[in-house]
């Protein structure tokens, strides 16, 4: 991949989007899920311990009060091991600071996200042949600023995205060159999706059926064929079972236990949606798909419908025989179709946009891409119009996430209207928080400062975006009255949250965080209180 001059610049390109990137993890704070991720870690190294090194595990807890994994603790239905992954870091390196337990899983998180964004280019390429158009694939995606914004924090979904681009690469390697190898590797990746969210078992019955399509399609021998879907299967199961601990001991019924419970999630919040509120139970059919179309860039909609009508055309007119390439974009509109499916038909519980869904993305652009090429194949004379709108939305998205860091999570394409703060959440996560906590501690020289969260979200872990003499310096208190300053990130439902919101004229507004002109977050100062010493 070295010996010629486009290679060399496509590798500078990534290259310098990972070392900027790892500049600027610090800038992001904490998210209002990871703490309880990190708990959950614990909880599992905890158990793993005591299985193989009991004395060392008794060491290493002392007096800390972490659960137990069994039936009875309420995080037993998550993925595990990721979170454990990053706890056994923190205990090897001693990592004794809340910042800097945080700021280490964000530096992982992004890292597995780039290596799942090379897999993303490696997979444009094995799809279109093209260096250039899988290289605008990669921008496409790397530069969505939503996407962006969560691979430092988002330890969830954002790493639920990087597993299944890797998984799907190694599906259409297999595609490609059936081998125990490839077989093996995308059935560990299939069971990595299913561990870390069961919802992810989709992919293993998906996986299975291109492979019965693969020798419809290409005349191969069906007995050959049923045998990989067994091996494929019988192995995915194997490696399930290996990295889901709470499987261990029961592995059939701990299983079902954890897809009632998952497919039942009863954790009601409320959204605002299109001005209105709704509990998360009773969000409309559109929900998510509303979500992604105000959220992704425009360009990229419209690709994604080119590929869309070419897909549904080809399929139409050459269902009898299906080229190797336009069966393995086949696959990415089955990931997102699949998934359109379940959000319609089972109205799942949703909040919060469409993160729980960000894994459908690569396929979105994959199918975006495939509808840019097509447009180049039917006429060659589009190819450097194609290219300059490309390049044009690239650098535009580049401007824009310089211009709005590091909030790209409140990302809205023009679809939402200039007044998406009287439509839509906006800051969900309080990611804000950590700009005004520092603004404050940038103007506000005390030893004690008072502040109040005014939102449904917890102050209480956004102050871990803080070093641990910074954080000292704070405290929450429960009444606007008593408080030197009040955060509001404006996500708010409570009814005696919105009447403090009237009372906020007798504070002095201090500091404004804008994404498009439009308010996410503010600082006030109380002007009752002494004055701030310099």
């Amino acid at each position: 991949m070295l010996n010629d001059r486009n290679s060399l610049v496509i590798i500078s390109i990534f290259f310098t989007f990972f070392i900027f990137c790892l500049f600027i993890v610090d800038d992001y704070g904490v998210s209002q899920d990871e703490y309880a991720n990190r708990i959950h870690g614990f909880v599992t190294l905890r158990y793993l311990g005591e299985l193989i090194f009991p004395e060392f595990t008794n060491s290493v807890l002392g007096n800390k009060n972490i659960q137990l994994l069994n039936t009875d603790y309420v995080g037993k239905s998550y993925g595990s091991y990721y979170s454990a992954f990053h706890g056994i870091f923190e205990v090897i390196f001693n990592v004794k600071d809340k910042y800097n337990q945080f700021l280490l899983r964000h530096y992982f998180n992004f890292i597995i996200y780039f290596v799942s964004l090379i897999f993303f280019y490696k997979t444009l390429l094995v799809i279109t042949e093209n260096k250039y158009v899988s290289l605008i694939g990669f921008l496409f995606l790397a530069l969505t600023p939503r996407i962006f914004a969560n691979s430092f924090y988002n330890n969830i979904d954002i790493f639920f995205l990087s597993i299944v681009i890797i998984s799907s690469y190694f599906f259409l390697k297999f595609y490609l060159n059936q081998n125990y190898k490839n077989l093996l590797l995308c059935s560990l990746f299939t069971a990595l999706i299913v561990d870390h969210r069961i919802a992810g078992i989709y992919f293993l019955f998906q996986n299975s059926m291109f492979i019965f399509l693969f020798a419809q399609n290409e005349n191969k021998n069906y007995g050959k064929k049923i045998y990989y879907i067994f091996l494929y299967f019988f192995s995915s199961l194997i490696f399930i079972y290996l990295f889901w601990p709470f499987l261990w001991t029961n592995p059939i019924n701990n299983f079902l236990i954890a897809f009632q419970e998952m497919s039942k999630w009863d954790y009601i919040i409320q959204s605002f949606f299109n001005g209105k509120f709704y509990l998360s139970s009773s969000v409309p059919k559109y929900y998510t798909l509303q979500w992604i179309f105000i959220t992704t860039p425009i360009l990229f909609i419209i690709f994604f419908l080119i590929g869309l009508f070419f897909i549904l055309k080809n399929s139409l007119r050459n269902y009898n025989s299906f080229t190797r390439n336009f069966i393995m974009y086949l696959y990415f509109f089955f990931v997102i179709l699949g998934h359109v499916f379940v959000i319609i038909f089972f109205q799942p519980n949703l909040y919060n946009g469409w993160r729980h869904f960000y894994y459908l993305y690569p396929s979105i652009v994959i199918l975006a891409i495939y509808g840019l090429n097509s447009l180049i194949i039917k006429n060659n004379k589009l190819r450097p119009f194609i290219f300059f709108i490309s390049i044009i939305k690239i650098l535009y998205l580049l401007n824009w996430n310089f211009d709005n860091h590091p909030n790209q999570q409140v990302f809205f394409n023009s679809f939402a209207d200039k007044d998406f703060n009287r439509k839509f959440d906006m800051d969900y996560w309080a990611l804000s928080n950590k700009e005004q906590l520092n603004k404050i501690l940038e103007i506000d020289k005390r030893k004690k400062i008072e502040i109040y969260n005014l939102s449904e979200n917890k102050l209480f872990y956004s102050l871990f975006s803080l070093k641990e003499d910074e954080r000292k310096r704070f405290k929450i208190v429960n009444s606007i009255d008593k408080a030197d300053y009040v955060i509001t990130n404006y996500y708010i439902f409570d009814e005696k949250q919105k009447k403090e919101l009237s009372l906020l004229n007798k504070f002095l507004s201090y500091n404004d965080i804008t994404v498009d002109d439009v308010i996410i977050s503010s600082l006030y100062k109380n002007q009752e209180k002494n004055n701030i010493s310099k």
